[in-house]
C-alpha cells in the first residue's frame, strides 16, 4: 500500500508546474540570511521554512521535491500510527489507508509545487497529530514520544505564526493534565516545552523587520475590514483609546495596510495609524477574550471563506489525486458536510464515551476540533486578506479530525474488551486508557 500510495503522490507531481508568488520572494530572502543572524530567527518570516529551503539546494526544483518528499513521510507517519493504534486486526488496514487516501487530496497535494509556506504547514500538521497519538496511545510515554512531540511542534509553530495560538491552548490542556493523579514528570516537560515554544514565537516578532511583516501589515489590514466593518467593534476599540478614524481611513479601509505602508499622509491619520500599529494587537486580543460569542462565531459564520474549499492556488498541470465520488466521501467538500459528518462523529463519541469504551487517543481528534474554533478567529479577524489559503489548516483539520475519530469508535466497537473498565492496566502499544500515566 505505501508503495502505492508514493508512486500515485510522485504520478502527480512530475506533471505539475512550479510556481512563485509575491510572498514567495519573502521565505526566500530570510533563507539567504545567516543562521546566527536576527533576521533570520526574528525576521520577516516565521524561519521553519527559510530553514527547509536552506538545507536545500537554491532551486525551486529541489525546493518543490523536498516538500513532497516531507508530505510523503509525514503523511505515511500518520497512517502508521493511526493503524498502530488499532487494536482490531481487520481494521488497521483500513486506517491505514484511509489516511493515504485523504491525503491524495487536491486540497493537500496541490502545495508541494507552490513556494509558499503551505505545504510545510499541512504536512507538520499531520505530523504533529501523529506525535500526539504516538504520545497517548501507551500507558508509559517515553521520553522519545515526548520529545517528538515538542520538536514537531517547534517546527509546526515556526511554520506560521498563527500556529502559535493552538500551542496555547494545548499547553491550557496539557496543565490540567498535569494536576491529574499519576506521575507528573513527563507533563510537566510537555507542559514546560510547549510555553517556551508559544514564548518563542511571541518573541520572534518583536524585532523591528518581524513586527512590519508579521504584525503591524496583517493588524492594519484587519482594522480596516473588520474592525471598521464593524460598528460595535469600532465603539470598542474607541472606548480603548482608538482615535476618531479620519475621511481618508475611511475612504481607503479596505486598503488600508497598502496606505499603512506607502509614503505619510496626513498627520491625523499618522496618529490613527500609529496607534493601530502600537496597540491594536492588543485590543484585538481583550476583544476576542471579553466578547465569547463574536470569538467562536466565525467558523460557523463564515464557513464559505474558513470552511469551504476554494478554487484558487491550483497549480498548472495539477490533477485531481481521487474520483470526485471518492473525495467527497474522505474529504467533503462544501463546508456544510464537513460540518454534519464531524458533528455525527461527535455524538457517535459521546455515545462510546458513555458506554465506558472511550479511549485516550479519542482526545488527540477530538480537540483538535475544539481548538479550530479559537484558530479560526484568529484567522479571521487578524488579517483580512487572502483569508481562504491562510485557513487551509482548518479546512484540512476540520476534515482529518472526524475521520480518525469515526476509526477510533469503530475499533471501540469491533473490540470492546478495550473498555477501560474492563481493564486497569494497559499493554505497551495498544490504545486503551489507564489511571496511571507516565506524561
Amino acid at each position: 500500500m505505501a508503495v502505492l500510495y508514493v508512486s500515485l503522490r510522485v504520478a502527480g507531481f512530475v506533471a505539475v508546474a512550479v510556481v512563485r508568488f509575491r510572498d514567495s520572494t519573502s521565505y526566500l530572502d530570510v533563507a539567504r540570511e545567516p543562521l546566527s543572524s536576527k533576521a533570520f530567527f526574528a525576521g520577516a518570516r516565521p524561519w521553519a521554512v527559510p530553514l527547509f529551503y536552506k538545507v536545500l539546494p537554491d532551486s525551486d526544483a529541489y525546493r518543490t521535491a523536498g516538500q513532497l518528499v516531507v508530505s510523503v513521510l509525514c503523511w505515511l507517519a500518520l497512517a502508521t500510527v493511526t493503524a498502530r493504534c488499532v487494536r482490531d486486526e481487520r481494521l488497521q488496514f483500513v486506517a491505514f489507508a484511509v489516511v493515504l487516501v485523504f491525503s491524495l487530496s487536491s486540497s493537500i497535494t496541490r502545495w508541494d509545487t507552490l513556494i509558499l509556506s503551505e505545504s510545510l504547514a499541512v504536512s507538520l500538521t499531520a505530523a504533529v497529530i501523529a506525535t500526539w497519538l504516538a504520545l497517548l496511545r501507551v500507558a508509559r510515554p517515553s521520553a522519545v514520544s515526548i520529545a517528538a512531540v515538542l520538536v514537531v511542534t517547534l517546527l509546526w509553530t515556526f511554520a506560521r505564526d498563527t500556529n502559535a495560538v493552538p500551542v496555547v491552548f494545548v499547553a491550557l490542556l496539557v496543565l490540567v493534565w498535569v494536576t491529574r493523579p499519576g506521575p507528573r514528570r513527563g507533563r510537566i516537560v510537555l507542559l514546560t516545552g510547549l510555553v517556551v515554544i508559544a514564548g518563542a514565537s511571541w518573541a520572534s516578532t518583536t524585532t523591528a523587520g518581524a513586527s512590519l511583516r508579521r504584525v503591524q501589515r496583517p493588524i492594519t489590514g484587519a482594522v480596516g475590514v473588520r474592525v471598521l466593518g464593524n460598528r460595535g467593534m469600532t465603539a470598542y476599540f474607541r472606548h480603548h483609546g482608538m482615535p476618531e478614524p479620519t475621511p481618508r481611513v475611511r475612504a481607503n479601509a479596505a486598503r488600508l495596510k497598502g496606505i499603512a505602508g506607502g509614503p505619510s499622509t496626513d498627520p491625523a491619520t499618522e496618529v490613527f495609524l500609529d496607534w493601530v500599529r502600537t496597540h491594536a494587537r492588543t485590543t484585538l486580543g481583550l476583544y476576542l477574550v471579553t466578547h465569547p460569542r463574536a470569538a467562536t462565531l466565525p467558523l460557523f459564520t463564515e464557513r464559505a471563506t474558513l470552511v469551504d474549499e476554494s478554487p484558487g492556488y491550483l497549480p498548472p498541470g495539477a490533477r485531481p489525486g481521487l474520483p470526485p465520488v471518492l473525495r467527497s466521501i474522505v474529504y467533503p467538500g462544501p463546508g456544510v458536510a464537513a460540518f454534519a459528518g464531524a458533528g455525527g462523529v461527535l455524538l457517535a463519541g459521546i455515545a462510546v464515551i458513555r458506554g465506558s469504551r472511550a479511549r485516550r487517543v479519542m482526545a488527540v481528534p477530538v480537540l483538535s476540533l475544539l481548538v479550530l474554533i479559537p484558530y479560526a478567529s484568529l484567522i479571521w479577524y487578524g488579517d483580512a486578506f487572502d483569508v481562504p489559503r491562510h485557513a487551509i489548516l482548518v479546512k484540512i483539520v476540520l476534515r482529518l479530525s472526524p475521520l480518525l475519530l469515526g476509526v477510533f469508535l469503530i475499533d471501540a466497537e469491533l473490540d470492546p474488551s478495550s473498555a477501560s473498565t474492563q481493564s486497569d492496566s494497559v499493554k505497551v502499544g495498544q490504545c486503551t486508557m489507564s489511571p496511571g500515566v507516565d506524561a
